[in-house]
């Protein structure tokens, strides 16, 4: 019977079945001959097999049904066919993913829509607490997600990392889904394993309206996560320079440290978002912060990552160009090392001492004489030979 039904054999299928042949027989995978037709997509066969009074929910040697291998394989009609006979949607495999969580991973909505009309629990849960809307999440996959959420994934359960509803929803950027979360009076403070807020999560996206949402629900504005980041950083860090204006001025607070010391223009300074950095700095935030590891300050990171317009937009706002860290580097070695000649040219211009000492007696110049940075040291000894 599975060879014939392997080959797509029709006439020789009737006639196994006709001799009273076992439909329900398993090979070693412990596959049926109603999971071969399906693998092998002969919608014929299955509805011979069906009709013959094959098991439609028997399971294979790791679990997965005559649905599973139908959903896996993207095939409508015989989804369809299955359930029509009968079929558990609800049916976990070993690793305890249920048809519904097999269609999100694949990506097809199709398949998804007719499993939830089906009556497929949403909100099932794998071995690894995993349901279909975080497997949505995980994928990137927006429209199913918010397919989801709108049949009440994400209300009941929730893996142990914190990933509900509302969170998936900010992250995606899901504006009338978040509105009706808040309307079902959902905890807009929900947090995940780190304790990041979906406040949070909203402003690293940049969506402006579901943060304004939030607020206006009663997200908490300066609410931490576990190592102190701020919906604040999170907008400052991703260029968000509109989110981290309305969060400033519903109340953020511009000088709030993680647990590193690091703050929102710390967060801005380090992939040389000038713009939003300068914002922050009008609303009252020190430049001169350092963090807490080395001392850093946010001219000595910028100086080192080459940002040469966060250079001068902190030298412009008063940051110490001769400020060290805790191991005696300016910004001036920093730069020099790295090679970034326009940033040395700026330190110079406003006062950058050439002759200061690290601990461990290196000063810009040898700095980058051991990098090999010619153009550097020429300069930094054409500024000597000037003074």
């Amino acid at each position: 019977l599975m060879a014939a039904v392997q080959n797509g054999h029709k006439e020789l299928v009737e006639l196994v079945i006709n001799a009273k042949a076992d439909v329900n027989a398993q090979n070693k995978d412990g596959c049926t001959a109603l999971i071969l037709a399906i693998l092998k997509g002969h919608k014929e066969l299955v509805e011979l097999l069906i009709n013959a009074k094959a098991d439609v929910n028997a399971q294979t040697k790791g679990g997965n049904t005559a649905l599973m291998a139908a959903v896996q394989n993207g095939h409508k009609e015989l989804v369809e066919l299955v359930i029509n006979a009968k079929a558990d949607v609800n049916a976990q495999n070993k690793d305890g993913n249920t048809a519904l969580i097999l269609a999100v991973l694949k990506g097809h909505k199709e398949l998804v829509e007719l499993l939830i009309n089906a009556k497929a629990d949403v909100n099932a849960q794998n071995k690894d607490g995993t349901t279909a809307l975080i497997t949505a999440d995980q994928k990137g996959q927006k429209e199913l997600a918010e397919l989801l959420i709108n049949n009440g994934a994400g209300f009941t359960t929730q893996k142990t990392n914190g990933l509900s509803a509302l969170m998936i929803a900010a992250k995606f950027g899901l504006k009338e889904v978040v509105k009706q979360l808040i309307n079902k009076k959902v905890d807009v403070n929900i947090y995940n394993i780190v304790g990041r807020t979906p406040l949070m999560v909203a402003a690293e996206g940049g969506h402006k309206e579901l943060v304004e949402l939030l607020i206006k629900a009663g997200a908490d504005v300066n609410g931490q996560s576990k190592d102190g980041r701020t919906a604040l950083m999170a907008a400052a860090l991703n260029d968000h320079k509109e989110v981290a204006e309305l969060l400033i001025n519903k109340g953020a607070h511009v000088n709030a440290q993680n647990t590193n010391g690091l703050t929102a223009l710390w967060k801005a300074t380090m992939r040389g978002h000038t713009a939003v950095a300068e914002l922050i700095i009008n609303k009252g935030a020190d430049v001169s912060v350092r963090e807490s590891i080395r001392a850093i300050t946010p001219l000595i990171f910028a100086a080192m990552r080459g940002h040469t317009k966060t250079v001068e937009l902190l030298l412009n706002y008063g940051a110490d160009a001769n400020a060290q860290s805790k191991d005696g580097f300016t910004a001036l070695m920093a730069a020099a090392q790295r090679g970034h000649i326009e940033v040395i040219k700026l330190l110079l211009s406003k006062g950058a001492k050439v002759n200061a000492k690290n601990r461990y007696g290196t000063t810009a110049l040898m700095g980058a004489a051991k990098a090999g940075h010619k153009d550097i040291v020429n300069l930094i000894v054409n500024h000597l030979r000037q003074q």
